[in-house]
Parts: C-alpha cells; sequence; structure tokens
C-alpha cells in the first residue's frame, strides 16, 4: 500500500496509524467508551476518503465507474455509522 502514495517518506508510517486509529474506533464503539465521539471521527474519516481520495478519479474515464462505486460504499458506510450514532 506504500506504494500506491508517491513522494510520501513515511507512508508505512500513515497506513499503520490509520490501521490503529479504525481499530481504537472499533474498541470504543464496542466497549461503549466516547462512542459518539469516535463515531463521528470515523464518519469524518470516510467522508475526507470520498474527496481525498475517490473523487479526484471521477475525472479519469477508466477510473470513473470504480469511484463512484467506492463513493456509494462509502456514503452507506456513513449513513450506518451515524445510525448507530443516533441509537441509545
Amino acid at each position: 500500500m506504500a506504494g500506491m502514495i508517491p513522494g510520501m517518506h513515511m507512508a508505512n508510517i500513515l497506513i499503520y496509524l490509520t490501521g490503529v486509529a479504525l481499530v481504537l474506533a472499533v474498541v470504543s464503539i464496542v466497549t461503549n467508551k466516547q462512542k459518539r465521539l469516535a463515531i463521528l471521527l470515523l464518519a469524518a474519516y470516510l467522508l475526507l476518503i470520498i474527496v481525498i481520495v475517490f473523487m479526484p478519479g471521477l475525472s479519469d474515464v477508466a477510473m470513473s465507474e470504480t469511484s463512484m462505486t467506492m463513493i456509494m460504499k462509502d456514503i452507506g458506510m456513513i449513513g450506518g455509522v451515524l445510525m448507530i450514532a443516533g441509537s441509545k
């Protein structure tokens, strides 16, 4: 995955930090410790992924279908995450 981030010297560290953050969000949600904050941060992270990673792919004809599919998938995940935030 580090090869997908050209020009970045510490790409491996960035990838591992992202993985750790996602695991911590899951642990927070499951244990109900700072659950709402973790859910809102997870939704913001998914929205950021849509804007930074998948939106630029829409301008490329070869990647537009894949990018749109991934955008729809992430929007669905954001909706699911926010539904969990709204539940008691």
